[in-house]
């Protein structure tokens, strides 16, 4: 589901689940509306750029959510999302085409994410440097992040 750019009617209809579609839309689209950023986010961004730092989102997502995404982050210079790519998080290869993305080799990348499974081991393992933002403990990208933006 998260590595395939198809609707979710097609993965309903292959689960032979069709039923649940018209309720699953309503949802969906509810869920969707409610997105937004984390409040530091803006800041976060306007530091990066003043830094002149390349930022991407690397995100494993279906392709329902990719939309809201690109609106929410419009001046990313990169997105990577796993319905996109075909593979992802903590997949080496989805790692690797967010340092193509961004033209970095991944010793230069520093990732930022909630999962430590996915965010933190899996950049790790593939040489990135990264961080663990635990929101459950009140972290935030500032604290993550302190001293680099």
């Amino acid at each position: 589901f998260l590595t395939r750019n198809v609707p979710p009617t097609i993965f309903a209809s292959e689960l032979k689940i069709s039923h649940v579609i018209p309720e699953f839309e309503r949802e969906l689209v509810e869920e969707l509306a409610g997105l937004h950023l984390f409040a530091e986010v803006p800041e976060v961004l306007a530091r990066a750029r003043q830094a002149s730092l390349r930022v991407a989102v690397c995100s494993n997502l279906a392709q329902a959510y990719g939309d809201v995404v690109r609106r929410l982050l419009p001046d990313l210079d990169a997105h990577i999302l796993s319905f996109e790519v075909g593979v992802a998080k903590p997949q080496p290869a989805i790692y690797a085409a967010t340092c193509q993305a961004l033209g970095c080799e991944p010793g230069e990348v520093i990732f930022v994410g909630d999962s430590q499974r996915c965010d933190l081991h899996g950049p790790q393992a593939f040489g990135m440097q990264a961080r663990w933002i635990d929101r459950g403990a009140g972290k935030t990208l500032l604290d993550v992040l302190a001293g680099v933006v």
